[in-house]
């Protein structure tokens, strides 16, 4: 025989689970109204400096990561240190 759990623990479970819906529109509209503001107040206009750019790319020593596959880590870590130097 299968036996039903209380009414009380049904009403329970309901209750919360109306709870946990609200709680997860309201991250919803916090988060919506997150990136509103962070794009009218910092995103737009935002204009990339393309000097600037190809100076970080030319002298970033973290782009020896790509060549891990390629040419295997010591040799990768021999370049980066070269580049150090």
């Amino acid at each position: 025989m299968i036996r039903r759990p209380p009414r009380s623990t049904q009403l329970l479970r309901s209750r919360l689970r109306q709870l946990c819906i609200i709680e997860i529109l309201q991250c919803i509209l916090l988060l919506g109204d997150a990136y509103n503001t962070f794009n009218d107040t910092c995103a737009v206009g935002i204009e990339p400096v393309k000097e600037k750019m190809d100076d970080l790319l030319d002298n970033s020593l973290m782009l020896v990561t790509a060549l891990n596959r390629h040419v295997g880590y010591e040799n990768a870590s021999k370049i980066a240190k070269t580049g150090y130097k």
